[in-house]
């Protein structure tokens, strides 16, 4: 609910919320341990929904530091979308490791890949399915009919089908058929804004409870949409190797230097059109929010001037400045990714008998996103990190982080 409940105890046993009431005097239980969260302010977990987890370590941050990181920033699950085996074994040793949740897609279906028809695609499902895949994704297709058979095959076999909607297929077709997750607002942008097309997308999509993950910070930031000067300010690129960020200031050094050789017409025309392209996609995910159209989060934290964790609060404010209220975007960084997941009655808010996936905080994010910033701990499956628990495992990372690659 849009509002907060002041003054209530939250009791935590082994890991899953047992019980919240009315804060009252009571006498402390043996070996009870007790956190005072006096005017804090107590949220869930969040969830970044597109992650690509690294699958190589490059100036010593690789996969574990990743991961410590998003837990750092509270978030507490993860939905890798480009899987591999490598994904699979961290899926699995999330919990010995104290890691956010992960979720992993199988690996996608592209243009690249040797197109698997009829029997054998049936037998690949089969095969990620019990090697515990739980989702598929799709980013091109050789035709209309194979990704029919794709989608169906999907639902046989129970897996969600997410990912860009091939160009070759139209979005109300690939609503049609089951895609139940769309990232990067892929087959709406196709269409003109205030369009009978995409009011029509928005609609279906709203009807069949499709979910929509923009990712729009990725977009900002390689489209030069946010200043250079404020990229190389982020807070938290200190928690990253300083050769790492080194490399992507020369990324961008190099870019503008391009850009300068121009002719400033042919400059001023590219601006302005990559300006319009990112302009539609906030008027769109404002439209699929005024619709009720399910969002999630993430910013897709693959590319420069991106801090794993931090940068949901980057992608956050995005939704903010698109004019959706901060109840909503928490709500979608929370509860909306559980019921994504089938998972509601497990995680995604605060109630008893759900897992205490928790992150209490300094200041109100319902008055400002950015108080997700001002962390004071985080709870994961019951294991408590404080602010000093928290900064252990930021150095943690440092430790192993190196000049060159």
């Amino acid at each position: 609910m849009d509002t907060i409940l002041k003054g209530y105890d939250v009791i935590v046993t082994n890991g899953i919320i047992t019980d919240i009431y009315k804060s009252k005097k009571r006498k402390n239980k043996k070996n009870e341990f007790i956190i005072d969260a006096t005017n804090q302010y107590l949220i869930p977990g969040l969830a970044d929904m597109h992650v690509h987890i690294p699958r190589q370590t490059k100036y010593g941050y690789g996969a574990d530091e990743f991961l410590k990181l998003q837990l750092a920033a509270g978030v507490t699950h993860l939905r890798s979308m480009r899987g591999a085996d490598a994904d699979l074994v961290i899926q699995r040793e999330a919990t010995q490791k104290t890691n956010p949740d992960i979720y992993t897609s199988a690996p996608p279906f592209y243009a690249g890949r040797v197109w698997i028809r009829g029997d054998s695609l049936q037998k690949l499902l089969k095969n990620y399915q019990s090697q515990g895949y739980q989702s598929l994704k799709v980013l091109s297709v050789p035709s209309v009919a194979w990704f029919d058979t794709l989608a169906q095959l999907a639902q046989d076999h129970g897996f969600k089908l997410s990912g860009h909607v091939p160009n070759s297929i139209s979005i109300a077709h690939a609503l049609s058929k089951g895609l139940n997750s769309i990232e990067h607002l892929g087959g709406y942008e196709n269409l003109s804004i205030n369009s009978p097309e995409l009011s029509a997308a928005i609609e279906q999509t709203k009807n069949q409870q499709v979910y929509n993950c923009p990712t729009l910070d990725w977009y900002f930031v390689n489209y030069t949409q946010v200043p250079y000067s404020e990229l190389k300010k982020r807070p938290g690129l200190d928690r990253l190797p300083t050769g790492l960020v080194a490399s992507w200031t020369k990324i961008f050094d190099d870019y503008f230097a391009k850009q300068a050789q121009k002719h400033p017409d042919s400059l001023r025309k590219e601006q302005q059109l990559e300006k319009e392209y990112i302009e539609k996609k906030l008027i769109i995910l404002k439209q699929l929010h005024q619709q009720g159209c399910k969002l999630l989060v993430s910013p897709d934290a693959s590319t420069v001037f991106q801090v794993p964790g931090l940068a949901m609060i980057d992608e956050m404010k995005w939704y903010k400045k698109a004019g959706i209220p901060e109840y909503n975007i928490l709500r979608a960084a929370t509860l909306n990714a559980a019921e994504y997941m089938g998972e509601a009655n497990q995680w995604g808010s605060i109630q008893k008998n759900k897992v205490a996936d928790l992150v209490l905080l300094d200041a109100n994010p319902l008055d400002d996103i950015e108080n997700l910033r001002k962390i004071k701990g985080v709870m994961k499956r019951g294991q408590w990190f404080s602010v000093s628990q928290i900064n252990e495992l930021i150095q943690t990372c440092k430790q192993n982080y190196r000049e060159q690659p």
